[in-house]
């Protein structure tokens, strides 16, 4: 029975995990944390479905709830805003590249350049993002 839960899980949530994160979580979802791995993935499922449509918060600023975060070596994306229906995945949000940018982005060439969804985000406001970056590019 947690073996099909499983594959249902990863099947709802292939748009939105990299190749190699499915295969982490595929070997993670069997070891002994699988039942905390199972029960984070059903919760980011909720936040994924959940998400505003695009232009849902343009009048927010850093108030807009960052609900996914991706992350890479040298990038974060925060997305505030996401366009489910569409295939490519367009969104909005900040990207903190070398400077923190409010922008559209693509879902789908953050996860084509290696971009990992953070199973441990919560989401915050944008300005909370940002003041988390200050504070770790002061340091």
């Amino acid at each position: 029975m947690e073996r099909t839960q499983d594959s249902t899980l990863l099947l709802m949530l292939r748009p939105y995990l990299n190749r190699n994160q499915r295969l982490g979580l595929v070997q993670l979802l069997c070891g002994e944390e699988g039942a905390w791995h199972r029960q984070r993935l059903r919760e980011m499922l909720n936040i994924i479905s959940s998400i505003p449509a695009l232009y849902a918060t343009d009048s927010q600023g850093d108030a807009a709830v960052a609900h996914l975060h991706y992350f890479m070596p040298n990038a974060d994306f925060y997305f505030t805003e996401l366009d489910r229906e569409r295939e490519d995945l367009p969104g909005f949000g900040l990207a903190v590249i070398t400077d923190a940018e409010l922008g559209y982005m693509n879902l789908r060439e953050v996860l084509a350049n290696g971009g990992e969804l953070d199973l441990h985000w919560t989401p915050k406001t944008i300005g909370e993002v940002r003041e988390a970056h200050h504070a770790r590019a002061t340091v």
